[in-house]
């Protein structure tokens, strides 16, 4: 059952990002109708909280609240990173590859492959290194994205099947791809682009145009020229700096590159910044609901997983100011439950018109707009919850 397969797939994403050993995940149906009931209020209120499906980090802890969670900005901040950039080794890939016959039926063997070489020095997985491969020559041909493959077996396979064909060399048409490609990169991750071609463009113009474009992405190009026939100013247009443009006699010389490539492209050392990123290259791009929802699971995970939260901050607001820092000793040393159960429901009320409470009805949460209606859910529940332990 696909439901249950990607369920399973969840969980074992979120022990691994807590630093758990991956283990079989049983169904529990309890536990499983929980993470529906939660999984669908979250996306309810995704639906409500941005209607035009994306949302953008600094919108997060808004979320979050109006999911009636509570959590930390630090607690946000880390699970997004754990998600979207790892722990540095973590990286958006895309080869260019110049597959024009001018290259040579050796040549192009040779090219192959180098890509399949550096591959196999990347950690290929969907929350690590994701790779797209663009063959060009007057046309694009054999191009997969970055989703396409999941791991390292069928990425080198798929490698190897890219063909030689006689054409132009459309090296603007294919940093065009590529950037359509990283339109659907994930957030924060480094983007990195890599040009291989043996001759010069065939429109210079759109070259040059397209590279600009690619450093405005914030996409940390390199440009590899082979072969005497190159134009090494346009190569110097496409890569990010000096350091990441490489000029080498022909194909069969891509084999005393390699390890210099491979120290550029270590994921585990801090990249330095392009000289010629825009200075909105930083931001990152909306995420929609299902990456959102990865965040709220990361951060509280289904109870399958049988992980605690250190934290579960409350962090009501009346009048701007948070809730807490309005009493003083003696109010709090005065003030029963009932009354702070109160002040809760009141500010929820203040900022959202509603607050989500256990149902009475069945194992479920509903949405009440009365202060008293809430007070007696919330007061009965707690009250169950005392009866049955």
């Amino acid at each position: 059952m696909k439901f249950i397969s990607e369920y399973k797939d969840l969980v074992a994403r979120i022990r691994y990002r807590h630093g758990l050993e991956k283990q079989s995940c049983r169904v529990d149906l309890k536990q499983l109708e929980d993470f529906l009931n939660r999984k669908h209020m979250y996306e309810k209120t995704f639906r409500q909280f941005a209607p035009s499906g994306k949302l953008h980090k600094v919108d997060l802890l808004e979320y979050f609240n109006r999911c009636d969670l509570w959590p930390t900005q630090r607690e946000i901040n880390n699970s997004f990173d754990t998600i979207f950039r790892g722990s540095r080794n973590t990286a958006e890939v895309v080869f260019l590859l110049d597959c024009s016959t001018s290259t040579g039926i050796v040549g192009f063997h040779n090219l192959i492959k180098f890509v399949q070489d550096l591959v196999r020095t990347l950690d290929i997985a969907p929350d690590k290194t994701r790779v797209g491969v663009v063959p060009f020559n007057e046309d694009i041909f054999s191009s997969f994205s970055l989703s396409k493959y999941d791991n390292k077996k069928e990425l080198l396979e798929a490698i190897s099947r890219v063909k030689l064909w006689h054409g132009l060399t459309r090296t603007d048409l294919a940093l065009r791809v590529m950037r359509g490609m990283f339109k659907d990169s994930r957030p924060g991750v480094q983007k990195i682009g890599l040009v291989l071609t043996d001759g010069q463009s065939t429109y210079n113009d759109k070259t040059i145009k397209e590279a600009q474009l690619s450093h405005e992405m914030g996409i940390q190009m390199f440009a590899i020229g082979m072969g005497s026939k190159v134009d090494l100013s346009e190569l110097q247009h496409i890569a990010t700096n000096p350091d990441s443009l490489f000029h080498i006699h022909d194909a069969g010389s891509l084999g005393v590159i390699r390890r210099q490539i491979e120290k550029r492209l270590c994921l585990d050392i801090p990249q330095y910044t392009p000289i010629k990123a825009s200075s909105t290259s930083h931001i990152c791009r909306p995420i929609d609901q299902s990456e959102a929802l990865e965040v709220i699971w990361t951060c509280y995970p289904p109870l399958v997983c049988g992980i605690t939260r250190s934290s579960r901050w409350i962090r009501p607001i009346v009048k701007g100011k948070e809730a807490w820092s309005l009493l003083d000793d003696d109010i709090i040393r005065a003030t029963g439950m009932k009354a702070c159960l109160r002040l809760v429901i009141q500010s929820r009320l203040q900022r959202h018109g509603y607050i989500t409470v256990p149902s009475d009805v069945r194992d479920d949460v509903e949405q009440v707009t009365s202060e008293t209606e809430a007070l007696q859910i919330i007061e009965k529940f707690i009250e169950d919850q005392m009866k049955s332990k």
